[in-house]
């Protein structure tokens, strides 16, 4: 039960903010009322879906689905440690690999749980969402030895010429695991011989990616996009990121760090509340934020240039609380690609 208080306590204060509204507007008025509650409610369906999946409850799950969890989410993002949900003794915690910034998905895959690659997958996971050492859900599976997870996997559009950062395709995987078995389930589908249509290999076709060129194993939104700090990294009209959502951008750090022939902009970006000055303002103290805490965790500022759109550019419309949120946010950008000599 230790694993559950997170989500627990998570849960409660939604309640109780969500029982105080009630008492003051009527029910219909809480979900009109204030993008912090929506932000609190997100929060509380994608831990949902994170502890429905640890405790292998397909139902509990749906139920997070049906609240608008996000099948993309992370661990980094939520601002959780793998332990906390899954407990101590997953051999994978175990290992040099940082599984908080797994898509949920790998996640599934990884626990082997059939149904819950499924109901992801419908809900709109994206299945060739890499991790941050560029590794896809299809690569666990073949690690693993998930032959029908893999099998659902690649159905679903799995692309087996997917390679992490040091080159090597789930098959690679699957042989240095020997998992044969999975080997020949890749060979069958002749995959080496089929486009991947996806260069950056964000699990983001080309011709729906806005923003090509991520380096790989940065986390994208459905745009293709690396969005490194939310809405609810930060209180509300302040810049500084809140303590619980620094792993999220120590993740990106280390996505930089596995591509040292990178240079990226950091973008600031703001709903339209306010005046235009002042929201540029916020979106370059924003990405100055970010910009503090990358340089924290190893980046050279000579990689690191600072931007601000302010409101110029939603992705969501202003007309709503959940779609001003959403266009409260901080992006990397890649900048330009230079030489690296003496990597290896």
């Amino acid at each position: 039960m230790r694993k559950l208080l997170t989500y627990l306590a998570a849960m409660v204060a939604f309640m109780t903010i969500s029982l105080g509204l009630s008492l003051l507007l009527g029910v219909d008025a809480i979900a009109q009322y204030d993008p912090e509650v929506r932000l609190a409610r997100q929060l509380v369906a994608d831990q949902g879906l994170f502890f429905g999946l640890a405790e292998n409850n397909i139902n509990g799950m749906a139920v997070s689905r049906d609240q608008g969890a996000d099948p993309n989410v992370s661990l980094s993002r939520l601002g959780l440690k793998p332990e906390t949900v899954f407990g101590k003794d997953l051999a994978i915690l175990k290992q040099p690999f940082n599984s908080a910034s797994w898509p949920i998905l790998t996640w599934a895959v990884y626990l082997g749980r059939k149904d819950a690659v499924n109901l992801l997958l419908r809900a709109g996971a994206r299945v060739n969402s890499p991790d941050e050492y560029g590794a896809t859900a299809l690569h666990w599976a073949a690690q693993t030895g998930r032959y029908d997870v893999a099998t659902v996997l690649l159905n679903n559009g799995a692309s087996c010429n997917a390679t992490d950062f040091k080159g090597a395709t789930a098959k690679d995987w699957a042989m240095m695991s020997s998992q044969y078995d999975l080997v020949r389930l890749i060979d069958g589908r002749s995959c080496r011989n089929q486009p991947i249509g996806d260069e950056d290999q964000d699990g983001v076709p080309d011709d729906r990616d806005q923003c090509p060129g991520t380096p790989l194993g940065a986390p994208v939104d459905e745009r293709g996009c690396w969005i490194v700090a939310y809405a609810a990294f930060f209180d509300f009209d302040k810049s500084v990121i809140k303590s619980e959502f620094l792993p999220h951008i120590q993740q990106a750090a280390r996505v930089l760090a596995n591509n040292p022939g990178v240079n990226v902009r950091v973008v600031g970006h703001t709903d339209y509340v306010g005046t235009d000055a002042y929201n540029y303002g916020l979106g370059l103290r924003r990405a100055q934020a970010v910009i503090r805490e990358l340089v924290r965790n190893g980046v050279s500022p000579s990689r690191l240039a600072e931007e601000s759109r302010g409101e110029s550019e939603p992705i969501e419309t202003n007309a709503t609380r959940a779609g001003r949120a959403r266009n409260r946010r901080v992006e990397i950008h890649v900048n330009q690609q230079v030489a690296i000599t003496g990597v290896q």
